[in-house]
């Protein structure tokens, strides 16, 4: 589960991961399944596959908590696994120090 919430600037640096994560080898068991957001739409993708694009959301609050959920959601139906792995990038995503005590 890849969660690209790049609704500015950062649009770019996303699709260039995503490019990448194109050009690896996955195995037959796994699968990689984006969702990506620009200022222009939100994307939901299953990398490798035939058709790619597989839904065309619209604008989507890609901040709000629930669209994560929804997000991972869909994941679990699209490709049933035993495993999931979540990896989600934003603008201004770091981990601060002094928050963590």
């Amino acid at each position: 589960m890849i969660y690209l919430a790049t609704r500015n600037n950062a649009a770019q640096v996303g699709e260039q991961s995503a490019a990448r994560m194109r050009q690896a080898q996955l195995g037959h068991s796994v699968r990689a399944l984006e969702q990506q957001s620009t200022p222009a739409r939100t994307v939901r993708r299953i990398i490798g596959a035939t058709p790619e694009l597989v839904a065309d959301l619209g604008q989507v609050d890609s901040g709000d908590p629930v669209t994560v959920i929804e997000f991972t959601r869909w994941t679990a139906e699209t490709a049933p696994a035993e495993r999931y792995m979540l990896v989600m990038m934003a603008d201004q995503c770091a981990w601060r120090s002094h928050a963590i005590r």
